[in-house]
């Protein structure tokens, strides 16, 4: 989950509660029509570390494909707390055998859920021309407007076929 510290709505069971925002870090990917799921995929290798110095988030796995591809994944997280209100992604793919075609979708996920609740009363999504996406939410509370925006680049490689940017709020 995403968790701002001081950003609290009131749970019917459970009282006051840090709620959770939209996740910004959306980021999907299919080879060969086969999507990237932890859980039902076949996943080897996998590494998460945190470096307590940086923050950065680094986490590693290899991805082996229905079709028989090989794919090593490589996320890079940060805060970047030079610049105000700023987190980054790195997301590089490795073939590490076969070959096909694979689709990449970034986004802001807004169906997000704190212990079951919905916190939000109002959400409101936009798209810019640099295809840059966003998200406004107002929470529960009334007192709170957080604004969300996603700007994804994507370098074109050996079998990647199309990207596309997306907001998720059902």
């Amino acid at each position: 989950g995403t968790y701002i510290p001081g950003i609290v709505g009131l749970h019917p069971a459970l009282r006051e509660e840090m709620i959770n925002l939209p996740y910004f870090w959306d980021f999907r990917f299919w080879f060969d029509g086969e999507k990237l799921d932890m859980e039902q995929c076949h996943i080897d290798d996998y590494i998460r570390e945190l470096d307590f110095k940086t923050g950065e988030l680094k986490r590693s796995f290899v991805w082996n494909t229905r079709s028989g591809a090989v794919l090593r994944m490589h996320y890079n997280r940060v805060i970047d707390f030079s610049t105000e209100r700023t987190a980054l992604q790195k997301i590089s793919v490795e073939v590490e055998q076969g070959n096909g075609s694979l689709r990449a979708e970034a986004g802001i996920d807004g169906n997000v859920r704190t212990n079951g609740f919905d916190h939000f009363k109002e959400v409101s999504t936009m798209t810019f021309e640099d295809g840059g996406i966003g998200m406004d939410i107002q929470t529960d509370q009334d007192t709170v407007w957080i604004r969300t925006l996603v700007h994804s680049s994507m370098q074109k490689m050996d079998g990647l076929s199309e990207s596309n940017r997306k907001i998720a709020r059902a």
